[in-house]
This record gives C-alpha cells, structure tokens and sequence, in this order.
C-alpha cells in the first residue's frame, strides 16, 4: 500500500501503484532531501533505440513507456549509445505526456558512434557536451543521473588502466559529472560496467563522490559473483 514521492494525484492509478515494490536508492535523495524511493522493477530503454529489432516504431515505443510509468515503474535507464541517440529521441516524445516529477530518468556517456574508431570518447569536453544532448533529446530537463558507460574500454583507447589514477576517467570524465552535477543538470554521478573490478578500481581512485553503481549479470542463476565480490567491497 505504499505510494512513493514520485505518484502523482490524477496521473497514475493508486491502486495499479500500490501493487509495485520499492526500495531506498542509498546515498540518494529527493530534492526535498528525503529517501528516493526506486521500484524494483526498472525499465530499460535500449530497445527503443532498436538494439535488439529493426521494425519497432516510435509509436510502439510511446506506448510501452507510458505503460510501464502507469504500472509503477519510475525508474528508466538509457544511454546515448542505444541507437546513437534515437532510443533517446523516443524517450523524449513519451515524456512530453509525463509530469517530470512521475519519472527518474538516468543515461549514460561516453559511448556514442557505430565506428569502431569513433565509439568512446572519455574527454571532459564531450561528456559536458553528452549531458546536455540527452537532456535536450529526452525534454526532461535535467538528469537524475549520469553514468560512465563501459569504462572497461578505457585502457584500449588510452592506455592506462583503471587502476592508474592517472586515467582519463579521473582526470576529465568524472570531474566533468561533477561539474555538471554542481550546475543542476544532473543529481548523481553514477558509473557502470561489466567488470566487477572496473567499479572497484574506480571507486577507488575517482576524485568526486560516486554515487551509484550499476552492475549487470553477475547476480544471476548463473553467475552469484556480485554477492562475494563487488558487494563486500561496498
């Protein structure tokens, strides 16, 4: 029977809400400086951008996330590599009928172009430039959260690794999260990855307070990694 901050009178259903579980996203908060509460179940937008069919339509799009935010989910996570830009755009056309504060919306940076030579790009510049792209394509406003997206990939281009705090990452990356973070275009500096020694190495040696950490396939039927390894370390 619990409504979260992100209900909105007149917009959902309580009862349709209701039936959805929650949990506190530690350290984060609202703007009014109390727990944000995120649903368990969050939505992934990479399909919208076409990653993993070539016939859905906007259109289609629109109406799955509208289903999804009417279900109880609040919680939607993009990038601006899904379709290079376009499962942002539709995001965008969903939003125009959702009050922003129904919603938190968290994407990525740092991988954007199908070439391979052209793919990641971990500079200062093109992250701040990233930010405002996605919240220009989406119309939301500002970011709940900004996320690294495959750090792993970093050492090929540059050839430091994670561990070096002289990497790119800790020298213009997440100091450009931070910054933007300081201007309000976003509210968390989040970071992903495959590797679950890629979070722990940037944990370690970022220089700015990292606020969330987005792990994916290890704490499943077939792989429990997350439980021994990255977990204790938290």
């Amino acid at each position: 029977n619990f409504l979260p901050e992100t209900y909105v009178e007149g917009w959902h259903d309580p009862d349709v809400v209701k039936k959805m579980k929650y949990r506190v996203l530690a350290p984060c908060k609202t703007k009014d400086g109390t727990p944000m509460h995120v649903s368990i179940l969050s939505f992934g937008a990479s399909s919208l951008g076409g990653c993993f069919r070539d016939d859905t339509t906007a259109e289609e799009g629109v109406k799955v996330v509208h289903a999804a935010l009417k279900s109880g989910i609040n919680l939607i996570d993009v990038a601006a590599w899904y379709g290079h830009g376009l499962a942002e755009k539709v995001l965008g056309l969903a939003l125009k009928d959702v009050p922003r504060s129904a919603y938190y919306i968290n994407t990525k940076c740092c991988r954007y172009a199908p070439e391979i030579l052209d793919m990641f790009d971990f500079s200062r510049a093109r992250t701040l430039a990233s930010i405002d792209e996605s919240i220009d394509r989406m119309g939301c406003g500002y970011l709940d959260c900004i996320q690294i997206h495959d750090p792993e990939y970093c050492p090929k281009l540059h050839g430091k690794e994670l561990d070096d705090p002289e990497c790119i990452i800790y020298k213009e990356t997440l100091p450009a999260m931070a910054e933007a973070k300081a201007e309000g275009k976003v509210r968390f500096v989040g970071i992903t990855g495959f590797p679950l020694s890629a979070h722990k190495a940037m944990i370690t040696h970022s220089p700015v307070a990292i606020d969330t950490c987005l792990s994916y396939c290890h704490y499943s039927l077939n792989d429990t990694s997350l439980l021994d390894d990255l977990l204790p370390f938290l």
